[in-house]
């Protein structure tokens, strides 16, 4: 559970945003405008890369790559887990592949992944398609988390989800995991925002930690979080509605991307990386203490309580056994980013994705434990 410190810091960070600092953030969401001048006109639906055949071997390329692969995955979200554990189990080692991990904002992750300054990163499908419309050239090649992990946190006036009406549900940003996955679940239960609630982005700066900060503030009355950070707030009167989870609601939470460039030249290093993440959550599901070592080092974790209670859902609930991306999971994410960047209804969403990694993998057994 977040000590009194990480609150503080989080109710600094966002009293310390000006409303037109958080719209600035907004309108710079997920890299849709910064990324625009990096490739063709915003709107511009990318070429496919010239993929090799169905039956062709994904472990032939030219040459491997000349130094480590840098991938970025932020360290503040603990479903990024698995990525973390497949560097500190070796598993990247073990299949023959050197990783140079970085833990970076989304934001500024994509940009530098545009620029070359990384090969991979693993983010929300938003932060992707957003960048993909802009004319970035990346496709998603597994998502290995495909639910909105997430729990709605409310005040005790609200009871049930009819009382959500008329309220101020906070969010990091529309076009963000958090944002497309309050939206999504919103709907399913017959609520648009604008018509039966307001919503307030707390901007991108504090990720999770910054909306739970705008919550305990008294900035929005509801928000939905991850349960380890909801679980923070809980002590000041807030209690959970609902479990986005349990709703069954499909969405790309983490998906894994790459350059196309990449991508085209090193099929078989993403195979390598891809295979890696695949035995990461078995290697979860089979060392329970040394995955929660990675929880308790790099994810800053350290209540025995809140370690089982994270690690069981994670590895119970979360991780996809089989990390297939899907173009029909990403509706929600069309339909939350559109509301800015129309443009991204024009994306391909079959053309975004690759699923010969994910199925190499599956055939050759992987996921068989």
């Amino acid at each position: 559970m977040p000590n009194n410190a990480c609150w503080m810091i989080g109710s600094q960070v966002g009293a310390s945003m000006t409303w037109r600092s958080v719209r600035t953030l907004c309108s710079l969401g997920a890299g849709l405008m910064l990324l625009a001048c990096s490739g063709p006109r915003a709107g511009a639906e990318v070429p496919a890369p010239a993929a090799p055949r169905a039956d062709a071997p994904v472990g032939t390329e030219a040459a491997p790559p000349s130094k480590p692969v840098a991938i970025s995955a932020n360290q503040s979200i603990t479903s990024n887990l698995i990525i973390w554990l497949a560097q500190e189990a070796g598993l990247f080692a073990s299949h023959g592949v050197n990783v140079d991990l970085q833990s970076i904002n989304a934001m500024v992750a994509m940009k530098a992944l545009v620029a070359g300054e990384l090969q991979g990163i693993l983010v929300g499908g938003a932060e992707v398609l957003g960048a993909r419309a802009s004319g970035a050239p990346l496709t998603i090649v597994a998502v290995l988390v495909p639910v909105y992990n997430q729990v709605m946190m409310v005040p005790p006036s609200v009871g049930a989800v009819a009382d959500l009406r008329g309220k101020t549900v906070g969010i990091i940003t529309y076009p963000s995991v958090n944002g497309v996955g309050t939206l999504a679940a919103m709907r399913s239960f017959g609520m648009e925002a604008g018509r039966d609630y307001r919503v307030v982005e707390s901007g991108s700066a504090g990720v999770y930690q910054g909306l739970a900060a705008q919550l305990l503030a008294g900035n929005v009355d509801v928000a939905l979080l991850p349960p380890d950070v909801a679980r923070g707030v809980a002590p000041e009167g807030f209690h959970e509605l609902f479990d986005q989870v349990a709703l069954g609601t499909r969405g790309v939470s983490a998906s894994l991307a790459f350059q196309d460039d990449f991508l085209q030249q090193q099929p078989a290093t993403v195979q390598k990386i891809v295979d890696s993440l695949i035995d990461g959550v078995r290697y979860a599901r089979e060392h329970r203490a040394e995955t929660q070592e990675v929880l308790r080092k790099d994810f800053r974790l350290t209540d025995p309580t809140e370690l089982d209670l994270v690690y069981d859902r994670l590895v119970n609930q979360v991780f996809a056994r089989e990390p297939y991306p899907v173009a029909e999971d990403f509706q929600d994410t069309v339909d939350a980013l559109a509301r800015d960047a129309p443009e991204v209804r024009a994306v391909d969403l079959h053309r975004l994705i690759d699923r010969r990694f994910v199925d190499d993998a599956v055939q050759r057994g992987l996921t068989r434990y």
